[in-house]
C-alpha cells in the first residue's frame, strides 16, 4: 500500500467516526473527531447547533464519495489533507489534519 493510500484509509476511518458522532446530534461528543477550530465554527452557528441539523448533515455526507487531494504540511506544521465531496458545482471542502490523537476534521467549507 502506498503512503498516500494509507493516509486516505486512515482519514476514511476518521471520517466515518466523525459521521457516527455527528449522527448523535451532540456537538460535545464531536471533540473526539474534530479540532477545536471546527467545533468553534459549529457552535457559533445557531442552525448547526440543532441536533436535527447535525443528523441531517451526517446522513447527507454519508451518501457522497470523498475525493482526496495530496497530503501537505500546513503553515502550522501539521500534516494536512483537503478532500472534496458532494454534487458537482456545489462541492464541499473538508480539511483534515493529523494530530497527536490521529486524523481529525479541522475545517468544513460548504458548497464551494
Amino acid at each position: 500500500m502506498t503512503e498516500s493510500k494509507r493516509i486516505q484509509s486512515e482519514i476514511l476511518t476518521a471520517w466515518s467516526a466523525f459521521l457516527d458522532l455527528l449522527e448523535t446530534g451532540d456537538l460535545e461528543r464531536l471533540e473526539q473527531a474534530a479540532t477545536t477550530a471546527l467545533l468553534d465554527r459549529l457552535q457559533a452557528d445557531e442552525e448547526l447547533r440543532r441536533p436535527e441539523r447535525l443528523r441531517q448533515l451526517s446522513s447527507n455526507w454519508r451518501r457522497w464519495d470523498i475525493r482526496f487531494g495530496p497530503p501537505w504540511t500546513g503553515t502550522d506544521g501539521r500534516e494536512t489533507v483537503v478532500a472534496t465531496a458532494g454534487p458537482e458545482g456545489k462541492e464541499h471542502r473538508f480539511t483534515f489534519v493529523r494530530t497527536a490523537a490521529g486524523w481529525m476534521l479541522d475545517r468544513w467549507e460548504p458548497g464551494l
